[in-house]
């Protein structure tokens, strides 16, 4: 188990990389700002100072395509998603359900502190994602954003740490960086491709008959097991799940 690692976050929308947040297990934090091409070599500098860190992050494959973007080859880089993490215990265990895998929600079941709320991280994304350019006083909060994403992610870490031996079961954290290998080739797929040949008929006749297709989906899983996995709405003629 490693005891060295780089936590981050990044914000970006469809135009740039913009701001990227790192937090140290010795205590260093860094923010680099990358809008209109800056900052390039430092990021290199500072992944190359850390290359025996284990780099963690909530929806850690966003902050990996950011890297691509930026022209980091992130192959030799290991991680850990914790938002994977987080799930394999609220998806497991009802005492820790909670109605949507993100970070907030994460934090409030793992009861870890945090700044802000869900009306605030959607202003937020709409100002990043509006593109710019931003004012000194957008930008501030912004970078401040950026970091309340990063300050809590340590504790989120331990927390699942301590959950999983109070359970007494086993988290392996090799196994958890396995894991973050997929997100990684996922992400390296996507980046390096033009996407997937489709047959846009095909596919718009699915979509326009989404309620008849899923109908004999939900008759069909029902007759295969003998019961009504799936119920049907006499009004809207839709199917929902039992139970």
């Amino acid at each position: 188990m490693s005891d060295r690692y780089v936590f981050g976050d990044f914000e970006f929308n469809n135009r740039e990389v913009l701001l990227g947040c790192f937090l140290d297990t010795e205590g260093s934090e860094t923010t680099l700002d990358f809008r209109d091409g800056k900052n390039r070599d430092a990021i290199q500098n500072f992944i190359a100072a850390h290359a025996d860190h284990v780099w963690v992050a909530y929806a850690a494959k966003a902050e990996m395509e950011s890297l691509l973007r930026l022209g980091i080859d992130i192959t030799p880089m290991r991680w850990i998603d914790l938002m994977a993490e987080a799930a394999m215990i609220t998806g497991t265990h009802r005492k820790m359900w909670v109605p949507k895998p993100n970070l907030l929600n994460h934090l409030n079941v793992f009861e870890i502190a945090h700044v802000g709320d869900s009306e605030r991280k959607e202003r937020m994304r709409d100002l990043i994602l509006s593109g710019g350019p931003f004012g000194q006083q957008e930008w501030h909060e912004i970078v401040r954003y950026c970091w309340s994403d990063v300050k809590p992610l340590p504790d989120l870490l331990d927390a699942m740490r301590l959950f999983h031996q109070w359970q007494g079961t086993v988290w392996d954290e090799d196994l958890a960086v396995n894991r973050g290998d997929y997100l990684k080739a996922s992400a390296v797929l996507e980046h390096r491709s033009i996407g997937l040949p489709v047959d846009v008929d095909w596919l718009n006749r699915i979509f326009e008959n989404k309620k008849v297709i899923g109908g004999a989906l939900a008759e069909g899983c029902n007759q295969h097991y003998g019961a009504s996995i799936y119920r049907v709405d006499r009004v809207t003629s839709t199917y929902t799940k039992s139970g």
